[in-house]
């Protein structure tokens, strides 16, 4: 029907309405919806301040570390002085005796630990050259950074090299009880890639200096002798002097204002004063070289190389 304005006159179908039962279920399913949300907002707020909490946390247990490992070894060094590398020794020697004694009393319920006990009985004694090694490298680095620069590539690599030949006869005695997890594809790449890994080190090592003795600053390492030590006694409530803040050399550290992944070929390049970008580009080099197996070693890396405290990292 039309009514006299020419309009149609159509019904106008309100919405039932909901009974109190229906009504209620929705009131409470808003509340709840809304209380999901709050409880969201308010999850995600705690879980930033935890995050940033733990953060600093890092940062400041990262700094009381550094701290406590310069006072260590300015205490260790000063104590016993050339034959504190040989007590390390002979301490890390008694560590891996100790290991070799749990292997063999546990070799009889995983036969794995029978290999590992030969391999290291067999090896004990290029073990301890090693050991001793290492430990005169870090103090004759300590303590006379300045006059063995020159060498500290060619050290670093010995100590690159003997970390390789071991991880690769790690992996190997893996393979023998875990062959589906692939420990001899591993090993092998990395003893494959083992040149290519040792005069990447060399190289960046020699440019570093290269660089560091073309625009850098000279460093000293300087330990008190007996007499200024009876001074520094003697003066210490007047004006008190640590040892471990006149060390000028520099540390390395993640970059995180120049970084891509990690930060480390970032903070490489800010270590030894050049741009970053030579050292991705070295490393991308040696990736493809060592068919990958380079990636292992910046994981390494990753895991050894501290982040650089006063940069962002967000």
């Amino acid at each position: 029907m039309v009514d006299s304005s020419g309009q149609d006159n159509k019904d106008t179908k309100k919405p039932p309405k909901k009974d109190s039962f229906e009504q209620h279920i929705d009131d409470v399913a808003e509340e709840m919806e809304r209380l999901g949300k709050n409880a969201g907002k308010k999850i995600e707020q705690g879980m930033k301040q935890f995050g940033k909490e733990v953060e600093q946390a890092g940062k400041h247990f990262e700094h009381k570390a550094d701290a406590f490992g310069k006072q260590w070894d300015t205490w260790w060094d000063t104590s016993f002085s050339f034959f504190g590398p040989v007590i390390i020794t002979l301490i890390w020697l008694g560590i891996l005796g100790l290991c070799l004694l749990f292997f063999q009393w546990s070799q009889g319920v995983i036969p794995l630990f029978s290999t590992l006990r030969v391999f290291l009985y067999n090896n004990i004694f290029l073990l301890g050259c090693a050991f001793l090694f290492l430990s005169y490298a870090s103090y004759f680095h300590r303590r006379h950074h300045h006059s063995i620069r020159f060498i500290s590539p060619v050290i670093t690599a010995i100590g690159v090299a003997f970390v390789l030949w071991f991880m690769r006869h790690m992996f190997l005695i893996f393979d023998q009880y875990y062959p589906q997890l692939f420990f001899d594809v591993i090993g092998g790449l990395l003893w494959f890639a083992f040149p290519f890994i040792i005069l990447l080190v060399l190289v960046i090592g020699y440019i570093g200096i290269a660089f560091s003795v073309m625009f850098g600053k000279e460093t000293h390492i300087h330990y008190p002798s007996e007499s200024e030590k009876t001074v520094e006694k003697e003066t210490e409530s007047i004006q008190p002097t640590h040892v471990e803040e006149e060390r000028s050399y520099r540390h390395l550290y993640r970059s995180g204002n120049n970084r891509f992944i990690a930060g480390i070929c970032g903070g490489i390049g800010e270590y030894i004063v050049i741009d970053p970008v030579v050292i991705r580009v070295l490393f991308i080099i040696g990736v493809f070289v060592s068919y990958g197996t380079l990636i292992l070693l910046y994981l390494l890396l990753w895991v050894i190389i501290p982040r650089n405290p006063r940069h962002s990292w967000k």
